[in-house]
């Protein structure tokens, strides 16, 4: 019989391919992550344009009062 050729990075460390897989995140997550992150940044954008307009508004309402 032929013996399988064994690779020499397996033999000295047998659990090398079992830690390789526990330190590369799966790309769907990653995917999942950047979108989750990019509309958390929309959502505070949004909400700091919103509260300097608002600011803006009252400001030029208590001026224009006078």
């Amino acid at each position: 019989m032929i013996a399988p050729k064994k690779n020499k990075l397996n033999e000295k460390n047998p659990t090398l391919l079992k830690e390789e897989s526990a330190i590369r995140p799966n790309i769907e997550h990653l995917i999942k992550r950047i979108s989750q992150e990019r509309l958390q940044e929309k959502k505070t954008r949004l909400i700091m344009m919103v509260l300097i307009f608002s600011g803006l508004t009252a400001v030029s309402i208590f001026f224009s009062q006078s």
